[in-house]
């Protein structure tokens, strides 16, 4: 099926360029938030879904896809990325019921906007999400550091892959590769700084209040996610006031690009 888009644009927010799009309409908006490193493109299959029922809308943050960042450092704080989200949304969803759909890193982003936003998200889905690194993550982080002071960013695709993206295959997986052979200098900064700020980072309920969360609000994480420990995001659960969570057996790390059956529990959740 090809994908209609129903409208796009780019938002100049300050030192950024952000691209968006929006595909389908509704009355109820399902804002995708991606994961490191993850352009619009990690969608695909969402939007084939649910752009048939509601509006989907997907951007890219800076210092990746068609993102810009314009001046200033090459590091893009939590809380500018917060922003990001908040301008999108004001720009794209026109009053309609938000339901907001994070992976992984995105997962965090969306979820830090409920907390501070409240009143603004109708429902919450937080895919791969838990509240502080495990060892392999760490283990990872510290690789892909290595990696990079050795001028080897070509090599983190097979990183990732190995370590943690094992279950992702064909188009996902070589435009993973594909992704790192073609990195430019300032996006792999962009990276580097990202990675430094999460591997610096204690517990997500040091800096993201769960308990301000009033979105009713579903984590699902990958039975064979190795870089999220199943404890971890029970507990993370346990802390936000109105949430389910649920375990998918063999689906690791990114959920919906392994298994598009994982779309069918996120189209429940939102019809509940």
């Amino acid at each position: 099926m090809l994908l209609q888009k129903t409208n796009k644009g780019k938002l100049s927010l300050g030192r950024f360029q952000v691209p968006y799009r929006v595909y389908g309409s509704g009355d109820v908006s399902l804002v995708c938030v991606s994961g490191a490193q993850q352009t619009m493109a990690a969608w695909r299959s969402c939007i084939r879904y649910f752009s048939k029922k509601y509006s989907v809308v997907v951007f890219d943050l800076p210092g990746l896809g068609g993102a810009k960042i314009l001046d200033g450092e090459a590091s893009v704080h939590i809380d500018e990325q917060i922003e990001i989200l908040d301008r999108v949304i004001r720009e794209t969803t026109a009053g309609s019921h938000l339901i907001l759909c994070g992976a992984s890193w995105g997962s965090m982003i969306a979820c830090a906007y409920a907390a501070k936003y409240p009143d603004r998200v109708d429902k919450l889905i937080l895919g791969s999400f838990g509240l502080s690194l495990n060892e392999e993550l760490r283990g990872v982080l510290s690789k892909g550091f290595d990696l990079h002071d050795g001028g080897q960013m070509d090599q983190v695709a097979h990183l990732i892959l190995e370590r943690f993206g094992q279950k992702v295959k064909g188009v996902y997986r070589a435009g993973i590769i594909r992704q790192f052979q073609e990195i430019g200098k300032s996006q792999a900064l962009t990276l580097y700084h990202h990675c430094a700020f999460v591997n610096s980072c204690g517990s997500v309920d040091q800096f993201i209040d769960l308990k301000a969360i009033t979105a009713k609000t579903l984590i699902v994480n990958g039975e064979d996610d190795t870089i999220i420990d199943a404890d971890d995001a029970k507990l993370a659960a346990e802390q936000i006031p109105n949430c389910e969570f649920m375990i998918i057996p063999e689906a690791g790390h990114f959920l919906h690009i392994e298994r598009s059956d994982i779309l069918d529990i996120y189209d429940e959740f939102v019809r509940s």
